[in-house]
């Protein structure tokens, strides 16, 4: 079984959102990674979307090869901010925040109504 070394977070504009997808997606992560609604202020519509994830050392070769097999891929992963931690050094969510708060960033909360 494969070690997961780092904790990811990756947030993408809005703008990269589908392609960001199909990428997590040939990762094996499923087509909808790219889940949590961001903004700067916290509301809608969300400016971008990121996800958190443990990764494994193959991540970041798989990443690189992508990258380098395809100009239109180099592209997107050049708008996608990644920030990692080793895995156990600080609690994801903590991550997590951090990583939107460095870009000026909260999550996107919808009013829910009953």
């Amino acid at each position: 079984m494969a070690k997961f070394i780092k904790h990811l977070v990756a947030i993408v504009p809005a703008a990269y959102w589908d392609v960001a997808n199909q990428l997590s997606s040939a990762q094996g992560w499923g087509p909808d990674s790219y889940s949590v609604p961001l903004s700067a202020d916290g509301s809608e519509p969300a400016t971008h979307y990121g996800l958190a994830a443990p990764v494994t050392e193959a991540f970041f070769e798989t990443m690189q090869e992508q990258g380098a097999a395809s100009q239109e891929v180099a592209a997107v992963l050049s708008q996608i901010h990644m920030s990692t931690v080793d895995v156990g050094s600080e609690v994801p969510r903590a991550h997590f925040l951090r990583a939107s708060a460095d870009l000026g960033l909260k999550q996107v909360f919808k009013d829910i109504k009953s």
